[in-house]
């Protein structure tokens, strides 16, 4: 805003099991439950929420899932679509 910058996200890779438990748990228990092969971390600082990006090994460039996760309750986001 006014010619500067904002934050309005921080991504990072991470490993799966360093999710949080009820990211986890969600993921699980969703009837489309997959083991992610790869994970990005999204902190949204506006919120304070974090999306977790999941993409399956079949294909690592196109996520297959995300979650929102903010005061301890995780919630899998509709697709974009």
């Amino acid at each position: 805003p006014d010619g500067g910058w904002r934050v309005v996200e921080i991504q990072r890779d991470i490993a799966w099991g360093d999710a949080p438990a009820p990211v986890r748990d969600v993921v699980a228990t969703a009837p489309n439950a997959f083991l992610p092969e790869r994970v990005i971390e999204s902190r949204q600082p506006a919120d304070g929420s974090v999306i977790y990006v999941l993409f399956p090994a079949d294909a690592p460039d196109a996520p297959t899932m995300e979650v929102r996760f903010m005061d301890g309750q995780a919630t899998i986001m509709p697709p974009a679509h």
